[in-house]
């Protein structure tokens, strides 16, 4: 479904939920330019499984917000574009805390696309794990980035083909704490 105001979502299931533009369970964007900084998105304790897109963000698709995604499931989702579980484009920041992302794919992406919208917009990812994404080759089984992210005490067990995380673009730039890759660090980067 489409929201184009501020949403908080708990303990809800998304399954099979099938989208031929982006967003395969929820879809966010202000309508207003004006709107863009009083807009959130808020999802607590939810489970997002075998949804798709044929654009990007196979569960999940937001632009132009806060986001903030705690203690939930993405498993099986798919996107042909960007972003297999989700693709988010933060306003202020986007925060991800106990979340798992297991078995979802996309061209770049697998688990998580995050993109910059405004002034280097921080996302940060907290005690969450990656297992079983893919991508194509290179492109990220985990994440592709193209802001400033912060990974901090979180685990990625994607296996050993191609780079866990893709950076690109000027202003991406990956800060990595306390967190295991599963792999050595060269490896875990595409474009650097």
């Amino acid at each position: 479904f489409t929201v184009r105001s501020s949403v908080s979502f708990r303990f809800l299931n998304f399954v099979g939920g099938r989208s031929n533009e982006n967003g395969g369970a929820i879809y966010m964007l202000p309508e207003e330019k004006s709107e863009r900084s009083k807009c959130s998105l808020v999802l607590a304790d939810c489970s997002f499984r075998d949804n798709s897109t044929d654009q990007s963000g196979g569960a999940v698709w937001a632009r132009w917000m806060s986001c903030s995604i705690y203690n939930c499931t993405f498993e099986g989702n798919r996107a042909k574009g960007w972003g297999g579980a989700a693709s988010v484009s933060p306003y202020h920041e986007a925060c991800f805390v106990n979340c798992t992302f297991s078995g979802n794919g996309a061209d770049y992406g697998g688990g998580l696309d995050v993109n910059d919208t405004r002034d280097n917009a921080p996302t940060y990812l907290v005690g969450c794990t990656f297992a079983g994404n893919s991508a194509s080759p290179n492109h990220g089984r985990s994440i592709s980035d193209y802001s400033k992210l912060t990974i901090l005490n979180s685990l990625f067990a994607d296996g050993n083909e191609g780079a866990s995380l893709f950076r690109s673009g000027p202003k991406a730039a990956c800060t990595l704490i306390c967190s295991s890759v599963g792999a050595s660090v060269a490896s875990f980067f595409a474009n650097g």
